[in-house]
């Protein structure tokens, strides 16, 4: 009979005289003292079902890594019997042994106020099919005890191990009651170079940095009077003294904490390892320290917030200085230890880990990785996914990648771009293009098998990144920042036809609206169109409005466009419908418009504020479109007499046509008509003593005007399309007053000789007059000594000038003469001139407008059209006080720009 067996056997008589009570209090203090094997022994000799007895047996069981049976007596505690702490234990013993479901269970009884972070983990937890491009497998020499940590020495591999051999007989680790772990080689420890480093207690992890001739590994500290060692610190010696056991501790560790897992880099210089020391972050957390040459050591630094967690991270170890792979049991794993990958960047930040995927990691622990000295591709690490620790080998395929992280600034203010969506498309015909958002560090997660990304982001030019493919790339995260340059200008291009026929159309206008400004674009004479516009008067990722305008055709809105191009160029068509609907004899402006009902007070036929808010919609397209004749037909419904209902529609389409010229509209492109009760648009009639039994919602509908196009004058429309102004995107003025100059340039407002009679205000035709006669004079010198061809202006009849009630430019009125000038003599009023062309849009309402372009690169524009200087010094005043302080009158004499101080000297 054994020792052991002995002692046992004492021990268990001992226990049976004990009382329940005595016992259990005997496996709290073995718990609590580390000594998880004797505790389990203590409670399973309890006959009673006292839940504290499972409770000890499942947490001893716990640490010992036996999850089977820890499960097992965690089921066996009542929930109220366990803490919250004590609940995410046994639901990590149900997700190691692969019972997701019970596992989730569990943690769905621990209350939201007393949950962790880990807790969402248990309750949802990860689940992944394995790559099938790796495969792993168990080295030949392991036993049914513990082998694990491999390290290399002169092309040899030894580990560390709990084997028991005739040549190695130890006492056991209380802990679990397996022997302590000595380093061992594949030889069965006939040849060990390490063998004198092998103590009574555990030995091991062991690295090596043969270029300064050094060796680190872990030793058991175990005070006086303890059954299971206190602590772990690191021991150092040089490889020249294998021949002996001597070594020592390093110097800067503190004597209350543990310092496990060494791990030395190439050339010796850093040192990592593993702590439970107080700065950390909870349970054990990863350090560096830099090795001097005489082998002291400077302060240790943590690896930092991406590396480490309240959890434990354990067992560092490095494929390059820039890879490093570790083990934690993170609830974000699969289970137990899971082996996590992260990459130092330029700047020695250490990369968000990446979890290294099924099967070699497993629901189980996983941990300390190396790769082999002799095969590429080959790795080894240890598991106890079979039950005891063992060495594995790994063998991962060149074709596989690892992380790829692409952080997008902009090249001018060296900002990340937070929040952004990011269109990519991979080199690699087998990955699809993703639409992503960056995250608050402005970076995205690309695909690291697609080797060439191009990025589109809204708002920058198209670039490009490429992934490397470089040594370990599986374990790698590659990280890049990629310098986005800002598109300012685009050139937008289409072409707009019409929706019937499909030929194109000229003279369109196209805006486009944004966040902070519009831009504007003319269709040309074969529909198409080309314009750079300024990026600045949209926010990036917003939605735009377009809309087109052209006399002839339907004004057309398409509302929420999202203007979105990582290029210089895009192409309208490709995100808006640019057709356009021709105005036909027949069609009702009101429907067109989608104007609301005009109603009338009772009886009554004044225009109200919200008839005028509809009116001016058909004023405007109405002064937009000259060559349209309409009839404004008033319609009632059928109470009161016909008569009455008769005069009354008359009265109220009179009124509608009155409102409408006052707003400026031409008296010839209006008719009006009132039409009573004749024309129901449902059956509500009331004919001789019949009351109607309609509704009032039904009888309102017949309470109605009708906006139709009764005529079009293609004459006009031609002129009126001819005469499209050129506009091009707003600029800022660099000249009032002060920008003179006799020079004068080919009139492009579009003014024509062929003009028609009436009160024409719309500023695209001359008023009452058939051909006029055009003023021609030679060239002249301007006052700046250049020579310009003079504008070609059409005789006068009567003054022409609007300050119209159109839009932000209502209520003006007119002035008399107030000044006699030379008899022949034309005046207009200056409002601005401008180094580059503005949208004639901030005009409207101010007609005709005349834009000339000088040859000192100015264009001018001038508004209106006088016979008389005193209506011209009057409109001009009334411009100033709207907020065009610097306009001025200009004159035309014999056709040629004329300073007035020169025509009044010509009285």
């Amino acid at each position: 009979m054994n020792m052991k067996f002995q002692y046992i056997v004492f021990f268990l008589m001992i226990l049976a005289a004990c009382g329940t009570s005595s016992k259990l209090k005997y496996a709290e203090k073995l718990y609590a003292d580390k000594s998880y094997a004797e505790a389990a022994e203590v409670c399973e000799s309890i006959k009673s079902d006292d839940p504290l007895k499972y409770k000890i047996l499942a947490l001893s069981h716990f640490e010992m890594l036996h999850m089977d049976k820890a499960a097992e007596a965690f089921a066996m505690v009542p929930d109220e019997s366990l803490a919250p702490d004590d609940k995410v234990k046994y639901a990590e013993a149900l997700k190691q042994i692969g019972n997701l479901g019970e596992s989730a269970r569990i943690a769905n009884t621990i209350s939201n106020s007393e949950a962790g972070p880990e807790v969402l983990l248990y309750r949802n937890p990860l689940v992944q099919a394995p790559e099938d491009q790796i495969k792993v497998y168990a080295e030949e020499f392991n036993t049914l005890d513990d082998e694990m940590t491999p390290f290399f020495y002169q092309g040899k591999m030894y580990y560390l191990s709990n084997h028991q051999t005739m040549y190695t007989p130890r006492q056991n680790f209380q802990w679990n009651d397996k022997p302590y772990l000595q380093i061992a080689d594949t030889s069965g420890n006939y040849n060990n170079p390490f063998k004198k480093m092998n103590s009574n207690l555990h030995d091991g992890p062991v690295t090596i940095a043969e270029d300064i001739d050094g060796i680190l590994f872990n030793r058991n500290v175990q005070p006086k009077g303890k059954k299971v060692p206190a602590r772990v610190t690191i021991h150092q010696k040089k490889i020249s003294t294998l021949s002996d056991s001597k070594s020592e501790e390093i110097d800067f560790f503190a004597t209350e904490f543990s310092y496990v897992h060494p791990f030395l880099n190439g050339n010796g210089s850093k040192l990592y390892y593993a702590s439970d020391s107080p700065e950390g972050k909870g349970g054990m957390d990863l350090y560096i320290v830099v090795r001097n040459e005489d082998g002291s050591c400077q302060e240790p630094k943590s690896l930092g917030d991406n590396i480490n967690t309240a959890a434990d991270e354990l067992y560092p170890t490095l494929l390059t200085d820039s890879i490093l792979v570790f083990s934690s049991n993170r609830a974000s794993g699969f289970g137990g230890l899971d082996l996590y990958a992260s990459t130092m960047d330029r700047d020695g930040i250490w990369s968000e880990p990446r979890l290294l995927d099924l099967p070699i990691n497993s629901t189980r622990d996983d941990f300390y990785m190396i790769e082999s000295p002799d095969v590429k591709g080959k790795y080894y690490f240890t598991t106890n996914r079979d039950g005891n620790d063992n060495i594995y080998n790994a063998i991962i395929p060149n074709t596989l990648f690892g992380g790829w992280e692409v952080t997008l600034v902009n090249s001018e203010t060296k900002e990340v771009l937070r929040g952004d969506t990011v269109k990519t498309q991979y080199e690699v015909s087998s990955i699809p293009s993703e639409v992503m958002i960056t995250d608050d560090s402005g970076s995205i997660q690309a695909n690291a098998n697609g080797g060439t990304l191009n990025i589109v982001a809204n708002g920058y030019k198209q670039s490009q990144a490429a992934y490397p493919a470089p040594k370990h790339a599986y374990f790698r995260t590659v990280q890049q920042k990629v310098a986005l340059t800002p598109v300012t200008t685009l050139d937008v291009n289409g072409i707009v036809k019409d929706e019937k026929s499909g030929e194109p159309i000229n003279g369109v206008k196209i805006r486009v609206v944004g966040a902070n400004g519009t831009d504007s674009i003319i269709t040309l004479e074969n529909g198409t169109f080309s314009q750079a516009i300024d990026l600045k008067k949209f926010e990036l990722s917003s939605y735009v409005d377009i809309q087109l305008e052209r006399a002839g055709y339907r004004p057309k809105s398409i509302s929420h466009v999202k203007l979105e191009s990582g290029s210089t160029q895009l192409d309208l068509n490709s995100i808006a419908d640019l057709t356009m609907k021709k105005i036909n004899i027949g069609d009702d402006l009101g429907a067109i418009l989608a104007i609301k009902p005009i109603y009338f007070e009772t009886g009554k036929w004044d225009i109200t504020p919200q008839g005028s808010i509809e009116l001016d919609k058909i004023a405007d397209i109405l002064l937009d479109n000259p060559q349209f004749t309409i009839e404004c037909g008033s319609h009632t419904d059928c109470r009161s007499s016909r008569k009455s209902n008769q005069d009354l529609s008359t009265k109220r389409a009179n009124a509608t046509v009155q409102y409408l010229v006052n707003k400026g509209v031409g008296v010839k492109q209006l008719q009006y008509k009132g039409y009573g009760e004749d024309l129901p648009v449902n059956d509500c009639r009331c004919e001789g003593a019949v009351k109607t039994t309609c509704t009032e919602d039904e009888l309102a509908l017949n309470r109605r005007t009708e906006f139709k196009v009764v005529s079009s004058n293609e004459e006009i429309l031609a002129a009126n399309i001819n005469g499209a102004n050129t506009n091009g995107s707003n600029g800022s003025s660099t000249s009032g007053n002060g920008e003179g100059g006799n020079t004068t340039a080919n009139n492009t407002n579009g003014s024509t000789n062929n003009a028609s009679s009436g009160n024409n205000t719309n500023g695209n035709s001359n008023t009452n007059g058939n051909n006029g006669t055009s003023a021609t004079a030679d060239s002249t010198a301007g006052q700046n000594g250049s020579t310009v061809q003079p504008t070609i202006l059409p005789a006068l009849v009567e003054d022409v000038f609007v300050i119209g009630t159109k839009k932000k430019y209502a209520g003006f009125t007119s002035f008399e003469n107030t000044n006699a000038m030379p008899a022949g003599a034309v005046y207009m009023v200056q409002v601005g001139a401008f180094l580059e062309d503005v949208d004639t849009d901030i005009f409207t309402g101010l007609e005709p407008i005349h834009v000339e372009k000088t040859q000192t690169g100015f264009t001018r524009y001038c508004v209106g059209m006088f016979t008389s200087y005193g209506k011209a010094e009057a409109a001009m005043q009334m411009l100033q006080k709207r907020g065009f302080t610097d306009a001025f009158i200009v004159g035309y004499y014999n056709g040629v720009r004329v300073p007035v101080q020169e025509l009044h000297n010509k009285q």
